[in-house]
C-alpha cells in the first residue's frame, strides 16, 4: 500500500484544475508502507489484502485476476473469449456512461444496487430532485423515469458514507502536525503534550479567521472518499455543510437538527443539565445525544459509565462515542436502553495502544457504528478506517466482522447513531438521494468496499446534488461551476460552487484551499490516500 502526501501547492493544482497554481516546489511523494504484523501506536494503516487491490489499469479485468471458465456469459471481462468470466467475477466492471440525457435533477442510475431490501445484481435507483424515488430491478415504469437522464455506473451503488465522530475542523492537520510521543491512559493527558499544545494554537488562530474554510476542506476529504454526511462536533455557520453534511448543524439540509453533541469531561454535565436533556427528549426535541465517554485505557475512563447512570442519562437517544473503556457488563446495560456505540479504531491505538472491545458489544447487540476520530490520530477519511478496522478484527479478533456488517457500521448503523435513520442511511424509497457510486467486483460489493480508495470513488451524490466523481460523467451533474481533476491517476470532476454569494457559499476549491493553507502554518494534510500506489494529477 502507498499513501500520496500533497505538498500544499500539489493540492491546489488538484483542486483547482489548474497546474499554474504553485504554493511549493516540492513534488507529490507516495509513502509506501511496509507490512505491519501487529498494531501498535505507530500503525499508520494496517495492511490489507493485496489481492483485493483493484488495479486501475485494465478496465478489461483479465482472467489472472478474475474467475475463469463456464460461468462467464461473455468474454469481455474474463481471461479469453468465449471461456473467460462475466465482468461481475472480475476486479473491474465496465466503464460508467451517461446513456441518455434528461432532466438533470431526474436521474435514474444503473448498477449493482446494495439496497435495503438486499443486494440486486442488475438494479435501478430513480432520483427525483432531493429524494429516492424507486428502488427496484428496473424504475423504467416510474413517471419521472421518461425523463430522466439515464447514467450506467458499471458499478456498484451504496448509500452514502456516514461519519458519525469527527472533529472536522482539525482536519487540517494530521500526524505530521503532532504524533503521540507515548501511549496514554485517558483522553485527560495528551491534551497537556507540548507538541499537541502548539497545533492547538496555530488551531485556534485559524480559527478564528478561517473556520468556513477549515470546515470545506474537512467535507471535501468526506466527498471525495464518497462520505455524505459527518458529524462536524463543531459551533455551527451558514456556511457549514455546503459539500458534505455537517449533519449536526441546523444547515444539514434535513428537516431539522436533532442532534446534540457534548465532548467535555462528564464530571462537568449536572443534574439540571440533566434534566433539561431529557425534557427535550421528551419534547421531541433531541433525537440523538452524542458523548464522548469512557474514552481511555483506566478505571477512571470506565468510572465515567457510572456517572451516565447517576444522571439517568441511559436512553435510546445517547450515543457514546469511543466507550474504549467498556466491558460486557456496561455493553448489555447499553443494549437493555436501546444505546449505540460509536467506534473509531486507528484513533484509540494510536493514542491508547488498544481499542474498544467491539466483539463484546457486538455479543450484547450493541448497534455499533464506525468513524474516523479525525485525521491527526485517526484515518484520512471513512474509506481508510473501513481498511483499518478490517485489518485489526483479521489480526486481532479472528475475522468477527463480516465486510457487510462493517458496510453497515458506515451506513445505516451511523444514521441510527445520529438519530437520521428516517432520513438517510439506506438506499429507500422517500430517502435523501445521498449515494456513493464504486467500481468494485459486482458480485462482492461488500468485499468492493473494503477494497476500494478514492479513485475508486464513480459519484457522490448529496440529496440528490451529483457533487464529485468520473470525468464520463461530468455533464450529468446538475451542479453548475465544476472543475475537472484527477487523483490515484484517474480523471475526476469537483463540484463546490454553490450560485449564492453569501456566507461564503460561491467559494471554489482553490479558494478556500489557499485561505487554509496560508492561515495553518505548515503543510496541507492530505485531502486522499492512493492505495494503488499512484500520485495525483494536474488537470
Amino acid at each position: 500500500m502507498a499513501r500520496v502526501w500533497l505538498s500544499p501547492g500539489h493540492v491546489l493544482r488538484w483542486l483547482a484544475g489548474v497546474v499554474a497554481i504553485s504554493l511549493s516546489a516540492q513534488a507529490c511523494v507516495v509513502q509506501t508502507e511496509e507490512p505491519q504484523q501487529t498494531f501498535s501506536a505507530t500503525t499508520s494503516l494496517p495492511p490489507g489484502d493485496d489481492n483485493a487491490t483493484i488495479d486501475e489499469d485494465d478496465d478489461t479485468a483479465t482472467g489472472t485476476t478474475g474467475k475463469t471458465g463456464s460461468t462467464g456469459t461473455t468474454g469481455s471481462t474474463g481471461s479469453t473469449g468465449t471461456t473467460g468470466s462475466t465482468g461481475s467475477t472480475g476486479p473491474l466492471t465496465t466503464e460508467p456512461a451517461i446513456l441518455k440525457p434528461g432532466d438533470p435533477n431526474r436521474v435514474l442510475l444503473k448498477g449493482t444496487v446494495v439496497a435495503e431490501q438486499g443486494v440486486l445484481r442488475n438494479g435501478e435507483v430513480l432520483v427525483v430532485d432531493q429524494k429516492i424515488a424507486c428502488v427496484a430491478e428496473s424504475c423504467h415504469a416510474h413517471p419521472d423515469a421518461p425523463a430522466a437522464t439515464i447514467i450506467d455506473t458499471g458499478g456498484i451503488i451504496y448509500p452514502g458514507l456516514i461519519d458519525a465522530h469527527n472533529h472536522i475542523l482539525y482536519n487540517v492537520f494530521d500526524e505530521q502536525d503532532w504524533t503521540p510521543p507515548h501511549l496514554y491512559t485517558n483522553r485527560y493527558t495528551w491534551g497537556s503534550d507540548q507538541g499537541y499544545g502548539a497545533m492547538k494554537d496555530r488551531y485556534d488562530q485559524a480559527y478564528a479567521t478561517i473556520a468556513c474554510e477549515m470546515n470545506k476542506y474537512g467535507e471535501l476529504k468526506a466527498l471525495l472518499a464518497g462520505t455524505t454526511s459527518v458529524i462536524g462536533l463543531a459551533t455551527e455557520r451558514k456556511c457549514f455543510a455546503s459539500l458534505a453534511r455537517t449533519i449536526d448543524t441546523r444547515y444539514n439540509d434535513l428537516p431539522a437538527d436533532k442532534i446534540r453533541t457534548y465532548t467535555l469531561a462528564l464530571s462537568g454535565f449536572d443534574q439540571t443539565e440533566a434534566d433539561a436533556l431529557k425534557a427535550d427528549v421528551a419534547a421531541d426535541k433531541v433525537d440523538a445525544w452524542v458523548i464522548h465517554l469512557a474514552e481511555g485505557i483506566d478505571q477512571g475512563s470506565r468510572n465515567e459509565w457510572n456517572r451516565l447512570v447517576t444522571l439517568g442519562l441511559l436512553m435510546p437517544e445517547t450515543t457514546i462515542i469511543h466507550g474504549t473503556a467498556l466491558t460486557s457488563a456496561e455493553f448489555t446495560q447499553m443494549a437493555a436502553h436501546g444505546m449505540t456505540l460509536v467506534w473509531s479504531p486507528k484513533s484509540n491505538v494510536v493514542l491508547y495502544g488498544q481499542t474498544t472491545d467491539i466483539p463484546a458489544a457486538l455479543a450484547a447487540e450493541v448497534i455499533v457504528a464506525l468513524a474516523p476520530d479525525w485525521s491527526i490520530s485517526g484515518s484520512v477519511n471513512m474509506l481508510d478506517e473501513l481498511r483499518y478496522a478490517d485489518a485489526l478484527d483479521n489480526q486481532q479478533w479472528g475475522d468477527v466482522l463480516s465486510p457487510q456488517k462493517l458496510f453497515e457500521m458506515a451506513t445505516i448503523n451511523a444514521a441510527k447513531a445520529l438519530g437520521v435513520d428516517m432520513h438517510l442511511g439506506s438506499i429507500t424509497e422517500n430517502k435523501y438521494a445521498d449515494l456513493m457510486v464504486l467500481a468494485g467486483d459486482r458480485e462482492k460489493p461488500f468485499e468492493a468496499l473494503l477494497a476500494a480508495d478514492t479513485s475508486h470513488v464513480r459519484l457522490t451524490m448529496v440529496g440528490g446534488k451529483t457533487l464529485y466523481g468520473d470525468a464520463r460523467l461530468m455533464d450529468a451533474s446538475n451542479v453548475q461551476s465544476c472543475i475537472s481533476a484527477g487523483l490515484c491517476g484517474e480523471a475526476k470532476f469537483l463540484c463546490v460552487e454553490e450560485p449564492s454569494t453569501a456566507d461564503k457559499l460561491n467559494q471554489s476549491a482553490a479558494a478556500f484551499t489557499q485561505a487554509v493553507v496560508a492561515n495553518v502554518s505548515g503543510p496541507l494534510p492530505p485531502a486522499y490516500t492512493c492505495i494503488n500506489g499512484k500520485g495525483a494529477q494536474g488537470f
